[in-house]
């Protein structure tokens, strides 16, 4: 079986890697099932829709600092006009004749325009958008590894049900074989009827236990399905890299805090 221990540690160091496993994640069927952990968290936050939202968000963020970049830069405008015009009015009338006059017009203008100074506001505007980018980066960051989390869990869940289911039904056969033992004492007048309802009641115990073990493993592989966007087929159970662990707690709480995308986000919040 998988200890809670391991289960912990596994999440807590395989996650932080799910940002790298983008890059390689492959593409899955019904004819090819995910059985490594590796594949099941680059599948599943590349296709996750709130990793996409984060992503897409990400980058209209970046198209905002260069809206803001263009503000140094100048502008040119064009305009022409070009018809037929008509006119009556005092000026024309003043003039000898009918009063009227038919034109052909045409027109046209070109405007360069440079902005000098704006009391430092295009400035500000690119140094705000610049701390918009780095955090929407982080919460890309965060996003990934929230939902490489919980891939990594519903992962393990699925290993650790399956096993239990293995272990119920292994207790099953046991239960009959003893069974089967309490019987033949029954019949050779070495047991007694006491035996017998004894075992039964154990058996039936075994069986409910069985069931309910079953139930937790439907539920674990639903919950995998969601989170990656395929069924669990044949799961591999991962390395699980103690080597990634700092010596003590005190170490990996400091790291954590140096590194959390959390705090990196209100951090380019606040600037």
């Amino acid at each position: 079986m998988i200890s809670s221990k391991k289960i912990r540690t596994l999440c807590l160091t395989t996650a932080v890697s799910a940002l790298m496993v983008l890059s390689s994640a492959p593409s899955f069927s019904e004819d090819n099932k995910i059985i490594t952990l590796h594949d099941a968290l680059g599948v599943g936050i590349s296709t996750n829709p709130e990793y996409g939202v984060v992503s897409a968000s990400r980058r209209a963020t970046d198209e905002e600092l260069n809206q803001g970049k263009a503000l140094f830069l100048p502008s040119i405008d064009v305009n022409g006009d070009l018809g037929f015009e008509h006119s009556d009015d005092p000026i024309t009338r003043a003039r000898a004749g009918d009063g009227k006059e038919d034109l052909f017009r045409k027109e046209i203008g070109v405007t360069l325009t440079q902005m000098l100074f704006d009391g430092w506001e295009s400035h500000y505007e690119v140094q705000r958008q610049q701390a918009r980018v780095v955090s929407s980066a982080q919460r890309v960051r965060e996003t990934a590894e929230l939902v490489g989390l919980a891939i990594v869990e519903s992962y393990l869940e699925v290993l650790r049900q399956r096993q239990l289911l293995l272990i119920a039904r292994e207790n099953i056969a046991a239960h009959l074989n003893i069974s089967k033992q309490i019987q033949d004492g029954i019949k050779a007048g070495r047991s007694t009827k006491a035996d017998g309802e004894q075992i039964k009641a154990r058996i039936a115990s075994a069986r409910a236990i069985e069931a309910n073990t079953l139930q937790s493993l439907r539920n674990a592989e639903a919950q995998y399905r969601m989170e990656v966007g395929d069924v669990a087929g044949d799961l591999e159970m991962p390395v699980i890299p103690y080597e990634t662990l700092s010596p003590d707690v005190e170490q990996e709480v400091e790291q954590a805090v140096a590194y959390s995308p959390t705090l990196d986000i209100f951090t380019a919040d606040i600037e």
